[in-house]
């Protein structure tokens, strides 16, 4: 069986959850052994190359949107929980913080986990001209 991949499918790898890296994986381990061949275009390639930053950008955006905030009013201060609500979104934003921390260190070296099944995926494509 002949897969033709293209370029949104690609990109949209950066989307998915770890579980479904591994799935992933495992279609690719039917290219080893010969029962599916994966099809992309240079052009295919090209295009993800130039596109995958800007993926990478809008998810890190989303991500950095996702901290914590909160505004206690003055009647609420008073509460037992209020410290404990004030000391949970400075621990949510330190780790926001710390994770983006890393990831940014996995982008610029392209490791990310969806980098690895990308990689994985280019070693095991037929690249030429698709008609």
């Amino acid at each position: 069986m002949k897969i033709f991949i293209d370029t949104n499918i690609l990109l949209d790898i950066y989307h998915l959850s770890s579980t479904d890296l591994e799935e992933l994986r495992k279609i690719l381990k039917l290219v080893e052994v010969g029962k599916i061949e994966l099809l992309v275009s240079r052009q295919v390639i090209d295009e993800f190359w130039r596109n995958r930053e800007g993926v990478i950008a809008d998810a890190i955006k989303v991500f950095k949107e996702s901290g914590a905030k909160s505004k206690v009013p003055n009647i609420i201060r008073g509460y037992a929980g209020a410290e404990e609500l004030r000391k949970l979104v400075v621990e949510t934003n330190a780790k926001v913080k710390e994770l983006l921390a890393e990831a940014e260190k996995d982008i610029e070296s392209s490791t990310l986990k969806a980098d690895e099944v990308v990689n994985e995926l280019f070693d095991k494509v037929t690249v030429g001209k698709i008609d």
